[in-house]
C-alpha cells in the first residue's frame, strides 16, 4: 500500500493508534511527533 502525502500528514489524534505499545508511545512523545507519517518512519530505530 502505499500512502499520500494528505494521509501521512494526518495528525495521530486522527488515527487508530491503539496498536502502539507503551513502549513505542514513549518515543512518540520523547522525539515530539505529531503526524502518522512521523510514526510510521521515525528516526529512533
Amino acid at each position: 500500500m502505499v500512502l499520500t502525502n494528505k494521509q501521512l500528514v494526518t495528525p495521530l489524534s486522527e488515527v487508530d493508534s491503539s496498536s502502539l505499545s507503551q513502549a513505542e508511545w514513549r518515543q512518540v512523545r520523547y522525539h515530539s511527533v505529531t503526524t502518522l507519517g512521523g510514526v510510521l518512519f521515525n528516526a529512533w530505530d
